[in-house]
């Protein structure tokens, strides 16, 4: 099992989408559910996420990568869900980037947004 550690990103993001679903607890409690079976199932075997293209030359040995999961009893957009975050194999640490849904964002945060995120979580990974 691999170190992870949640950047500042990755928890604003999460509170976001726990708020998509107001007070269905039933919903926000599946949706918990189902990231934190993604999040096992990466520690495991960081390589599970597909490499992204990130617009910029990210630090030596670190890569980028993103990760697509569902969760029981969810439907449509709301369904589908995916996880960002840097992994660094030499190290062997990961770090838990952006986590959102396909009614967020259908293809992927806008680039502009994605770039100025990158670049200010990067100063938070040693």
């Amino acid at each position: 099992m691999h170190n992870a550690v949640p950047l500042q990103k990755f928890r604003d993001s999460w509170l976001e989408a726990q708020d998509i679903f107001g007070k269905d607890k039933t919903a926000r409690d599946a949706l918990e559910l189902g990231l934190k079976d993604a999040l096992f199932k990466i520690r495991q075997n960081p390589d599970l996420g597909d490499f992204e293209p990130c617009g910029m030359t990210l630090p030596e040995k670190l890569e980028f990568r993103k990760y697509e999961f569902g969760f029981k009893g969810g439907k449509g957009a709301l369904a589908q869900w995916r996880l960002m975050y840097f992994w660094n194999p030499e190290i062997e640490y990961i770090y838990w980037f952006w986590v959102y849904s396909h009614k967020q964002y259908p293809k992927r945060p806008d680039q502009k947004e994605l770039l100025d995120v990158i670049n200010s979580s990067l100063r938070e990974i040693p």
